[in-house]
């Protein structure tokens, strides 16, 4: 580890799925991002809505800002559109509510002329059938009493490319009160560029099918997987401190190690025998 590097100091770990286990950050590990987790005694959040089960919110594809390498354009169904402040937090809501209440997949979400529209699918045309399939059952959804999607229709969207490497960066969700997990990270003592080093990171993650980030501070640049607002991030339980919740333990299980330049972070406290570092949330700076 760097020396100029402070620590990061994990409390006791706790089993949750098998093969993966949730650690608990005490202390960040740079300037930028002060607050790292979210301390059992903070009651906030109230407004919001309940955790998703299952497959929902998970990272992946789903929430990333959809720009397919080589396409000017897509077809896809456009379900909501959000303006004014926190637009994307509103978008993923939806995008978590849609997915834990009614099982719709292949939801994503992209920044509009100053707006954050809410999309459901990929086609090559609007006459294809998996997007008349998909405009059916989107028409025929209940949301609150009521199908707000009856008169929706498949509508071609089109890409800028030069915009791809931007939608990477973690700080347009910037005062969002969302979280992402750290896997890696990039200092001055990288053989390279740095921030090159992470947005290289993140574009190959995403690649992969991973809903990566970069994050860029004034002392090293930093990769990320995942978006979640508290709710889904979190598990609460009465009488015990917070955990992650078993959308972020298993995206954790599948990126265990947050590393320093490609490299693991080896660290050990007492006699106890070394140990990578594990990846950790962090909360999105404002």
């Amino acid at each position: 580890m760097k020396p100029g590097m402070r620590a990061i100091l994990l409390s006791a770990t706790l089993p949750a799925l098998t093969g993966c286990y949730e650690q608990r950050i005490v202390k960040d590990s740079f300037g930028e991002y002060r607050t790292l987790a979210r301390e059992s005694e903070r009651g906030e959040h109230t407004d919001a809505q309940g955790k998703p089960s299952g497959g929902g919110g998970e990272a992946g594809g789903d929430l990333a800002e959809f720009n397919p390498a080589g396409q000017t354009s897509i077809w896809a169904i456009p379900l909501e559109s959000f303006d004014g402040d926190e637009q994307q937090r509103r978008a993923l809501r939806l995008i978590y509510r849609l997915q834990r209440d009614r099982n719709v997949p292949d939801l994503w979400q992209r920044t509009e002329q100053g707006k954050t529209i809410v999309y459901r699918g990929h086609y090559v045309s609007a006459d294809a059938g998996d997007a008349q399939s998909d405009l059916r059952q989107t028409r025929m959804i209940e949301l609150d009493g009521i199908r707000p999607y009856q008169d929706v229709e498949v509508k071609r969207i089109n890409f800028v490319p030069q915009a791809a490497r931007s939608q990477l960066d973690l700080k347009r969700y910037a005062g969002q009160d969302l979280y992402t997990l750290q896997v890696g990270a990039y200092d001055d003592q990288f053989k390279g560029d740095p921030r090159k080093a992470a947005e290289d990171a993140a574009e190959e993650l995403r690649k992969e099918g991973e809903l990566a980030f970069y994050y860029h501070g004034p002392n090293m640049s930093v990769v990320t997987i995942g978006l979640w607002d508290y709710e889904t991030a979190w598990s609460r339980e009465v009488g015990v401190q917070d955990r992650y919740s078993e959308v972020v333990l298993k995206t954790q299980q599948q990126h265990p190690d947050n590393q320093l330049n490609g490299k693991p972070i080896w660290q050990k406290e007492g006699g106890q025998t070394p140990e990578k570092q594990g990846s950790f949330l962090v909360h999105v700076p404002k």
